[in-house]
């Protein structure tokens, strides 16, 4: 994939995240976002440093644009995109880093992609749900809040990934 499609793709995807968080609140359970697939789906030829770089602009753009709290969208994708390698290698061994030009997700088997999904989403709503309540609201509440916006984006993100990101495109 080219780099200027590939940066494209990721300016739609965060102006979407943005609409996302001004219209389209669901409910108190449920949060989505677009933002795991944004980093997971970073070619691996930029590594951690750039990763987090663009992590922390697109989480700032989002902040900014969206209604949402200066900082947190941030502080929950910035782990991801420290441990995006690292669950890249995980769940599918070092020969997907090898293609270094190209998105991580085009060249995934569906569950890989599915599997790499779902954990970026649960570590990044993980973090953002915890410093959002900032132990303000019951245990209860932000596990199931974790659980239920981590199941719910992560469909949304397979979704949009395999649609994007395919082979065929």
């Amino acid at each position: 994939m080219k780099s200027g499609r590939y940066f494209t793709i990721f300016a739609l995807l965060c102006l979407a995240q943005a609409l996302i968080s001004n219209y389209f609140l669901f409910s108190q359970y449920v949060l989505i976002s677009l933002l795991p697939l944004l980093v997971m789906s970073l070619p691996p030829r930029y590594g951690t440093p750039t990763a987090l770089l663009l992590a922390f602009a697109a989480g700032f753009v989002v902040d900014f644009i969206g209604s949402g709290t200066l900082g947190l969208s941030i502080v929950a994708l910035l782990p991801v995109a420290l441990l995006r390698l690292p669950i890249l290698r995980l769940i599918s061994g070092d020969e997907i880093l090898s293609e270094r030009d190209d998105t991580p997700a085009s060249h995934q088997s569906p569950s890989g992609l599915i599997l790499s999904l779902v954990l970026a989403c649960l570590l990044f709503f993980t973090v953002y749900v915890w410093v959002d309540a900032a132990g303000t609201r019951p245990a209860w509440f932000n596990l199931l809040r974790t659980f239920l916006s981590g199941l719910v984006s992560s469909i949304l993100c397979v979704l949009l990934s395999s649609f994007i990101f395919s082979r065929s495109r």
